[in-house]
């Protein structure tokens, strides 16, 4: 019963049930991939906003396949 409490006043904005991670994903190899790809699509309380990798090419292309905003190989 609690449980619906707490979601009833989340519903009224009276609580925030969790909050969002913010990350960045750095270095995308084949491992670096699939931890992005992990984040992005199986943990939603992670909010992946930028992919770094040494070639920007590389940046790019994997944060638009995962639809992430960002990238950069600063």
């Amino acid at each position: 019963m609690l449980l619906f409490k707490y979601i009833y006043l989340a519903m009224l904005g009276g609580l925030e049930v969790y909050r969002k991670v913010r990350c960045a994903v750095i270095g995308v190899g084949r491992l670096g991939f699939y931890h992005a790809r992990n984040l992005v699509t199986h943990i939603p309380e992670s909010d992946v906003t930028t992919v770094v990798a040494s070639r920007i090419e590389n940046a790019e292309r994997v944060a638009r396949e995962l639809g992430i905003p960002k990238w950069t190989n600063n």
